[in-house]
């Protein structure tokens, strides 16, 4: 027997439980926004009424994403994401306008999933700013 007690044979294998890599997903939003959403704990856009989503992106999408739809806005922020911590659904979608898969947040984000917030331009040093 091993330390489980049960005799070890041919066909059981011990394997080790763990944990998954934490995929994370990247938002972009008006640090007046996220500002809100940390006194109420949800954070929500009007894309969420009009779309029933909250765009994402993966961290390789997001540089592309700021230069065709961000412009030159300032006061931006990037949340960074840790998907199993989100309280709504996740789904990846294609979006041909873009002609790629993006994730869908399908409902308010809960401020707990995110766990950095970055400046636009850290997106390529990854260098937290709080």
């Amino acid at each position: 027997p091993d330390d489980d007690g049960e005799p070890d044979t041919p066909w059981r294998f011990k394997t080790r439980q763990t944990e998954p890599e934490m995929p994370y997903i990247y938002h972009i939003a008006a640090r007046s926004d996220w500002e809100r959403a940390q006194q109420s704990g949800l954070y929500e856009v009007p894309s969420l009424k009009e779309e029933g989503f909250i765009h994402c992106s993966m961290e390789d999408q997001v540089v592309r994403v700021l230069e065709r739809f961000y412009g030159d806005r300032k006061a931006l922020v990037v949340l960074c994401i840790a998907s199993r911590r989100l309280a709504r659904q996740l789904v990846y979608e294609w979006a041909p306008s873009m002609e790629a898969t993006f994730p869908h947040v399908y409902g308010p984000i809960n401020v707990d999933a995110v766990t950095e917030v970055r400046t636009p331009e850290s997106m390529s040093s990854r260098e937290p700013i709080g």
